[in-house]
């Protein structure tokens, strides 16, 4: 579920691959010093409600700040919002990597078969 140096576009475009509520990856910002002077920042893009929704993880030192939480690591927010609400009702539930996107072509390429 972790994407290093992913931009929001290449974020969404996977996202749009799996088109269930709660799947969600974290991804290091791709930012330019010109727009955004802190280049340590983390982003968690994820589904809810039908949407790819974005939000900013701020690293402040050892913790990882999302909101008004902190987290000692990444690990710890993800398995934090996989059981309390991220936004509204919704929880992380389907961690996105490459091989989950395949694996669903596959399963959608079988049943399309049948």
């Amino acid at each position: 579920w972790y994407h290093d140096n992913m931009s929001r576009r290449e974020a969404e475009d996977m996202l749009c691959r799996l088109d269930q509520d709660g799947a969600f990856l974290i991804r290091r910002r791709v930012v330019s010093l010109d727009h955004d002077p802190d280049p340590s920042q983390f982003a968690i893009s994820f589904r809810a409600e039908g949407r790819i929704r974005h939000c900013r993880i701020r690293q402040e030192g050892r913790l990882f700040t999302i909101g008004n939480a902190s987290f000692e690591s990444l690990v710890d927010l993800v398995q934090y919002y996989e059981h309390n609400p991220l936004y509204r009702r919704m929880k992380l539930r389907y961690p996105v990597n490459d091989r989950l996107i395949r694996m669903r072509g596959q399963v959608g390429f079988i049943l399309a078969i049948i």
